[in-house]
């Protein structure tokens, strides 16, 4: 699975629970997605349903950046 096409599904994603992208890069964070708490949790398990992993909390706290979310993506799958 290349970086692109995990980008490509975290922001399908991302578009499914916040209902809008203003911006989605690698550096893109979730303070400025506007996430709060519950939009992050939410997020954490619809990745782990779909990339079919669990993901340790404090690795996802770690992740500041899309870029970091798609790194634990590739360390986990």
């Amino acid at each position: 699975m290349t970086k692109q096409h995990i980008l490509n599904t975290l922001k399908t994603l991302y578009l499914y629970q916040l209902g809008s992208l203003p911006e989605f890069t690698l550096t893109t964070t979730h303070s400025m997605l506007e996430m709060d708490t519950l939009d992050e949790v939410e997020m954490l398990l619809a990745i782990e349903d779909e990339f079919d992993m669990a993901i340790v909390d404090e690795d996802w706290e770690s992740c500041k950046t899309i870029g970091d979310i798609i790194n634990l993506i590739e360390s986990n799958i």
